[in-house]
């Protein structure tokens, strides 16, 4: 495929994905922009990654939103198969399952349409801490927050803080002496682990900017060594 091609195909699917976003439906508009962003870093099109970062972000808010609305905080600690039905909601996923459980199930979840919200929380430590866990292919990202005041019973508020901190230390936690490309990439795969976080989608779209000026200045066949920024 032509780069023009490739490019037409790009603003085709981010075109359409905008235009599902205005019709709030959130699932479609995310896997259309979400096809988009990889082809495009496929191609190192670093200004349409940052173009498409932001109805990415859009559609990943919208759904969780629908999920919010729902209210209150359903416990899970039973294996989870394949195929189970799953309920809209709010979901805290607890020992004995673990990190895997809860991006399988939120994985589940995506693929049926389902709006969820699903934070996993490891064994709680000596220190009364709760640890945050989130995964993806290829990163583990994990932070310690007091848990819930009622345990058994963790409130929506809590849900949304423990989401919000994952992300937090998702992007505290980035090496920024990593080369550009290797840094968008990284970005890519915590958003992949914490997709609902909107600092990280911003952090994203900036170092996509950075990287797509950084490209238009150099001279044809010039190389650069640079290191990401924060």
């Amino acid at each position: 495929m032509s780069p023009a091609t490739t490019a037409r195909k790009i603003d085709d699917l981010l075109s359409k994905a905008e235009k599902s976003l205005k019709r709030k439906r959130y699932f479609e508009a995310e896997r259309m922009a979400g096809e988009a962003l990889l082809i495009a870093r496929q191609e190192r099109d670093y200004q349409r990654m940052a173009t498409i970062i932001r109805p990415l972000q859009k559609a990943r808010q919208g759904r969780l939103a629908l999920a919010v609305d729902i209210g209150g905080v359903t416990i899970l600690n039973v294996p989870f198969t394949e195929g189970d039905e799953i309920e809209p909601g709010n979901y805290l996923v607890r020992p004995p399952m673990v990190g895997v459980d809860g991006r399988r199930f939120r994985l589940a979840a995506f693929a049926m349409d389902v709006p969820v919200a699903v934070v996993c929380h490891e064994p709680i430590t000596q220190l009364g801490l709760c640890p945050l866990v989130a995964l993806s292919g290829n990163v583990v990202v994990r932070t310690k927050i007091d848990p819930p005041a009622e345990p058994d019973q963790p409130d929506l508020p809590w849900l949304l803080d423990a989401m919000q901190a994952l992300g937090d230390w998702a992007i505290e936690s980035m090496d920024i002496q990593l080369a550009p490309e290797r840094y968008i990439d990284e970005l890519l795969s915590r958003i992949d682990a914490i997709p609902e976080h909107a600092g990280l989608h911003e952090c994203l779209e900036a170092a996509c900017r950075r990287e797509a000026e950084a490209a238009a200045a150099q001279p044809v066949g010039g190389g650069r060594k640079r290191k990401a920024k924060p």
